[in-house]
């Protein structure tokens, strides 16, 4: 729409003076996906460091072997996210219960009333919406969900998915993205997709081999301690500590 170009455009104009005002700095970012983009644009490389997620907190859930045949997804209701879009598998899937997870603000009627008009074309009854859920109630969803399903759009970095893998479910997101590049790349190749359309045959794949179930869900916790707190700050220090011995050596060399 008009007003998004428009503010994509005042992004683009604040941003490249923030760059030339800051061009003997350094930049950080959440994501070599995001990385790129700011490389594209503007040129400049810029350094990243994940931003942190309560893995200890999620991974309570990891422990939980009674896994049901549940697809859970975790997006803001926006209209961006294309979650009707979710609904569609569903119906392709219909032997699994798929479950909505999100925040809500005032345009989510939009996506939600969408929603609602998909299950009832599809005669649905596998697929629940909760909306402003505590994270209580998020974690009891995943202590028995088997997968993730993440939107069909290029995150910059993807939190949920991170707190799902930490759960111990098996995540499935666009081939895009940090989310992608950064997180569930790490897990398996296999686990992105390009359209949503693909997901029910990689589901499908999955759940008819117990053994890659488990690996693919004891990697994917693995995986997700790379995200958490603790390396943050550590790499976030290191940054620091890098900068300033550049500033301090640069202070003491006379010649300069």
């Amino acid at each position: 729409g008009l007003h998004w170009r428009l503010y994509n455009w005042v992004v683009k104009v604040y941003a490249e003076r923030l760059v030339r005002g800051v061009v003997s700095g350094r930049i950080l970012t959440n994501s070599s996906w995001t990385a790129a983009q700011i490389y594209k644009i503007h040129r400049v490389i810029a350094d990243v460091v994940y931003p942190p997620v309560d893995v200890e907190y999620f991974s309570r859930a990891s422990r939980d072997d009674k896994r049901e045949k549940i697809i859970v997804t975790i997006s803001r209701f926006t209209v961006e996210k294309r979650l009707d879009r979710i609904v569609d598998v569903a119906a392709r899937l219909r032997d699994y219960i798929f479950v909505l997870i999100g925040s809500t603000h005032e345009y989510s009627y939009k996506v939600l009333n969408e929603i609602e008009r998909k299950i009832k074309e599809h005669h649905l009854d596998n697929v629940i919406v909760e909306t402003s859920l505590p994270r209580t109630k998020v974690l009891e969803y995943l202590e028995t969900a088997r997968f993730y399903l993440h939107p069909e759009t290029a995150e910059h970095f993807g939190i949920a998915v991170v707190e799902a893998m930490a759960a111990g479910l098996v995540p499935l997101v666009y081939r895009d993205g940090g989310a992608w590049h950064d997180i569930v790349s790490k897990v398996w190749d296999t686990l992105g997709y390009g359209s949503i359309e693909e997901v029910p045959e990689i589901i499908r794949r999955i759940d008819s081999d117990n053994s890659l179930y488990e690996k693919l869900r004891r990697r994917s916790t693995e995986i997700s301690k790379i995200f958490s707190y603790e390396n943050f700050k550590k790499n976030l220090l290191e940054k620091i500590e890098y900068v300033l011995k550049v500033k301090r050596i640069a202070s003491s060399h006379r010649g300069s």
